[in-house]
């Protein structure tokens, strides 16, 4: 499942669902919390390396396979939480200590796991925003509601981090519709850059009606992450869609939109240079 650096940083981190296994590590680290008595849930999901834009920056990007949500990064060892004892962390993996409540249970092909929004909450505590949004803005989407995370938010509101996750959910969007999408909403927010609109309609010179990722109505400008599951699974498939998308970028050209593209390569590992240009484009407004 694992791929390297080169063709494959361009893979899509789609959450599609795949086939869940538990790797060796996995296994020990579940019978090293059984052997000593540790009720621990695994924090599903579980993951799988699918793309690496660099060996050294960017080895842990990957989609998430046991509640099908999608990641930026694999952690180094498993995460669990257990709701008693002492804290731990050793090569086998990092066992945290909080409450885990039935209701923030869930049981993935047989293995106890945390519920998906408790799973978002611990991830947006713990990790960067953009880590947290990558995995919320899907979760917003797909599989919860806003008034089912902002209960499980306020279950957690005395536990250490909180308001990283609080701060997390405020920011999350669900027309955000892939995680690169997500991932450029946050470095964007962080660089300052104004608020974009998502998902707008806009109209061409012929009349015909488009969906823009990203818009800014005072520039007219037109942003769009292309992420490689854009396009098509076959050379031909690619090919047509390529075609199509030059007669919508021609269309909406001559209705006076301007673009600015970037796919996961320049948005996840050339960040500056893409948001630079992303502001040149603004500017000329």
């Amino acid at each position: 499942m694992a791929t390297t650096a080169g063709s494959e940083m361009q893979a899509e981190l789609s959450g599609r669902a795949m086939e869940f296994m538990l790797s060796t590590q996995d296994r020990a680290f579940r019978d090293a919390c059984a052997e000593q008595g540790m009720r621990a849930f695994i924090h599903s999901p579980y993951l799988v390396n699918l793309g690496s834009p660099t060996p050294s920056t960017y080895e842990n990007s990957v989609a998430a396979v046991a509640h099908n949500l999608p990641v930026l990064h694999l952690p180094s060892s498993p995460r669990a939480t257990r709701p008693a004892g002492a804290w731990r962390s050793d090569s086998a993996g990092r066992v945290r200590v909080a409450p885990v409540p039935a209701y923030h249970r869930s049981v993935v092909r047989g293995v106890r796991a945390t519920s998906v929004p408790r799973t978002f909450i611990d991830i947006a505590r713990s990790s960067t925003l953009a880590s947290a949004v990558v995995v919320g803005d899907f979760v917003r989407r797909c599989r919860c509601t806003l008034d089912e995370l902002e209960t499980t938010l306020a279950e957690c509101a005395a536990w250490s981090d909180i308001g990283r996750a609080r701060r997390a959910l405020a920011f999350l969007d669900p027309r955000a519709e892939s995680p690169l999408e997500s991932v450029s909403r946050v470095y964007m927010h962080e660089a300052d850059v104004p608020n974009p609109d998502l998902q707008t309609a806009v109209t061409g010179a012929s009349g015909r009606g488009y969906r823009a990722d990203f818009y800014w109505d005072l520039a007219r400008l037109i942003g769009e992450a292309d992420g490689i599951g854009k396009y098509g699974a076959t050379p031909d498939a690619v090919a047509a869609t390529l075609r199509a998308e030059k007669r919508r970028e021609d269309d909406l050209r001559e209705a006076g939109y301007a673009f600015v593209r970037w796919d996961y390569a320049q948005m996840l590992t050339q960040t500056d240079a893409t948001i630079a240009r992303i502001t040149r484009q603004l500017g000329r407004a």
